[in-house]
């Protein structure tokens, strides 16, 4: 009996530390950033902070900003300043491939953090090809 109850111990730290953790978006920072209301600052995987379309961090606090939201992590959960590294997810909604996918910004992965890598360069090259966001064509 001690051995089933070590091993359903251990299963479920498993499960807690890999299952996505629901958290409010207390106030976006920036096109990469949420602070969520515990204090934590959240650092999306993926996603580049320095290219950014006009009016995009004002869609982006109007997403999410007092909203609930899970965290998906990668292999590195933190970066050198101590912000978590995550996916976030609204109702289904990964907005680190939202905000790529629409053109707002661009994509970019520092490894080991890929899980989504394919997934959000492809929403990348999409929007490329339709020309939306930060890829519209100049007339």
């Amino acid at each position: 009996m001690g051995y089933a109850f070590l091993l359903l111990l251990l299963f479920s730290v498993y499960i807690w530390h890999w299952s996505p953790s629901v958290h409010v978006v207390k106030r976006v920072i920036g096109i990469s950033m949420v602070e969520l209301q515990d204090g934590e600052i959240i650092r999306y995987i993926g996603v580049d902070d320095e290219v950014i379309y006009p009016n995009a961090v004002e869609l982006h606090r109007n997403l999410v900003e007092n909203k609930r939201v899970e965290l998906e992590f990668d292999i590195l959960e933190e970066d050198e300043q101590g912000r978590m590294w995550a996916y976030l997810t609204l109702d289904g909604l990964m907005i680190n491939e939202w905000l790529v996918a629409n053109g707002y910004t661009r994509a970019s992965f520092s490894p080991p953090n890929m899980k989504h890598a394919d997934r959000i360069l492809q929403m990348e090259e999409e929007a490329q090809r339709l020309g939306i966001g930060i890829w519209e064509k100049e007339e």
